[in-house]
């Protein structure tokens, strides 16, 4: 049986076309905690996705389990590569140095917007696959604010619904990025068109 959400969830919500750094061309950033996310957001005037707004973007108004479409393609998008066994004694090493080469070790991004057929029909790239993102959680039953969507390069059975909700905010890892969202700004509302007078008339002579 499937499950089904009980209630409409209204959005409505501006989101990044690609994950951070929002810059097509460039490899999105990892090993970032939820709480390093928030404030990297912040800083740009922006904030994490919620879990429901990110779930749209992915879907489509026609809910689709792919970004792409109704069928998996392993091609589609970054999340179909081999996994890389990690060293989990050097990802949380204090000494950075050690993290970082560990990271990039292990890293298997690619640069966003690289796959143009990993698009949703709002245009959003690489929800599916690439990084796994960040988001806030919009489901009252899980256990943290904090929640992870769209699975990463490793991890082919990745698509628009399935929460990651395991990890609290100072959680970090090797696979883990974000994208960020605003609220847009209320629409301008067109003043009334002018009422049409009735012109004068000049009596005749």
């Amino acid at each position: 049986m499937l499950a089904q959400e009980p209630v409409a969830t209204p959005v409505h919500v501006c989101m990044d076309e690609h994950e951070w750094p929002n810059r097509e061309g460039k490899r999105p950033e990892v090993m970032m905690r939820f709480v390093e996310a928030e404030k990297k957001c912040a800083s740009v005037g922006k904030r994490l996705c919620t879990e429901f707004e990110w779930e749209l973007a992915c879907e489509g108004p026609e809910t689709t389990p792919w970004p792409y479409g109704h069928t998996f393609d392993p091609n589609a998008c970054n999340a179909s590569k081999d996994f890389i066994p990690y060293d989990e004694g050097k990802l949380n090493a204090d000494e950075r140095r050690v993290r970082e080469i560990e990271t990039w070790r292990l890293y298997q991004g690619e640069a966003s917007g690289s796959r143009p057929r990993c698009a949703s029909s709002f245009g959003v790239k690489d929800l599916v696959g690439n990084v796994e993102e960040w988001v806030r959680t919009s489901r009252k039953e899980w256990r943290y604010r904090s929640s992870l969507k769209g699975g990463f390069w490793a991890k082919p059975w990745a698509h628009c619904r399935g929460t990651n909700d395991s990890h609290g905010p100072m959680f970090r890892y090797y696979e883990i990025g974000f994208r960020c969202c605003k609220d847009p700004e209320e629409p301008v509302t067109a003043p009334e068109p002018a009422q049409a007078s009735t012109p004068e008339t000049t009596p005749s002579p």
